[in-house]
């Protein structure tokens, strides 16, 4: 059963040690949310701790105070658990998976839709799909008790948004965007601050993996499919890490005449992340059948599969999403 957002305000308010977590390799969403929340929980006068595992050195430390994010994670020493921008613990960090499988106090907020494949950790669930960001879902709170975010948390927030919407740019806008929007305009949000370093900035680390993208870019369906791969050998000869490749997940869809985009990356030794994009393709079922999700033109999931395996693959992945 749904709870509301007074059922968490609630459980919130009875708890004084809230753990915190996110998917692993956390996007701007993930983040916002998690130091959203813990914004919240402050102000409530609670105790709450962001666990993250803390990889990479990129412009999200810039944003978020990774350095207070805590990866050893020991479930006696909280009282509740709150889930954010997923539903399923297998999706967190795997260093996390064993004790929070021990955890019967947990809360999950999150934006992106259940398929019946997913085990969800707990009955104390509120997913609203129909949301942007999971960001949005933590404002709920502060309105919920009329409580304003101070202005960093504002900031975190509104950073969040920005990456579920890539600028307000996604299909999935609403007029409850932009009234979020405002709200943490008005909180004092410093928008300059997360738009210079999410989008208006240039890295050297990704023109090289601009430069790679469009060098080894190739099309399949008579150029309505596009997609590329990065091995971990080639990242390491460029030098980057995946979050520098990530950041492009949305790139290749813009390309005029694509209908649907793979952008792939090792994570490890036999493990691929496939994150695809699409103008109009619902791509939750197709995702769904090899256990990941997201968003309807947004999603992806992981496979243990070799990268020529992959590439084999990938034409009959594009005729069936092609054709629904």
């Amino acid at each position: 059963m749904m709870i509301t957002n007074k059922n968490i305000v609630e459980k919130i308010k009875k708890h004084q040690n809230i753990a915190i977590f996110a998917h692993r390799d956390p996007d701007p969403d993930a983040l916002g949310s998690m130091f959203g929340l813990k914004g919240f929980c402050a102000r409530l006068g609670k105790k709450a701790d962001v666990f993250a595992i803390n990889k990479y050195d990129n412009y999200l430390s810039y944003i978020f105070p990774m350095q207070e994010t805590k990866s050893d994670f020991h479930a006696e020493n909280y009282d509740l658990v709150i889930i954010v921008d997923l539903h399923t613990i297998d999706r967190t960090e795997e260093d996390f998976h064993a004790e929070l499988s021990k955890c019967k106090n947990i809360i999950v907020i999150d934006h992106h839709e259940v398929s019946q494949s997913d085990v969800v950790p707990t009955k104390n669930i509120r997913v609203i799909s129909q949301v942007a960001a999971a960001s949005q879902l933590v404002i709920e709170l502060f309105k919920q008790e009329k409580i304003a975010p101070d202005k960093q948390t504002a900031t975190y927030l509104y950073a969040g948004m920005m990456g579920d919407t890539d600028r307000f740019l996604h299909n999935n806008l609403s007029k409850r965007v932009f009234e979020d929007a405002i709200y943490l305009q008005e909180c004092k949000a410093d928008i300059q601050h997360g738009y210079d370093l999410m989008y208006r900035y240039i890295t050297q680390e990704q023109i090289k993996v601009n430069q790679y993208l469009y060098n080894n870019l190739k099309f399949l369906d008579n150029g309505k499919t596009a997609y590329v791969i990065f091995s971990k050998k080639e990242m390491k000869k460029l030098g980057v890490d995946i979050d520098a490749v990530k950041e492009f997940s949305n790139t290749l869809v813009r390309i005029k005449g694509v209908e649907l985009s793979f952008l792939i990356y090792q994570r490890n030794e036999k493990e691929y992340k496939v994150s695809l994009r699409s103008s109009f393709v619902n791509l939750i079922p197709f995702c769904n059948k090899y256990s990941g999700g997201g968003h309807e033109n947004a999603a992806g999931f992981s496979v243990e599969l070799t990268m020529k395996e992959i590439e084999k693959r990938l034409p009959e992945w594009s005729k069936e999403i092609l054709n629904g």
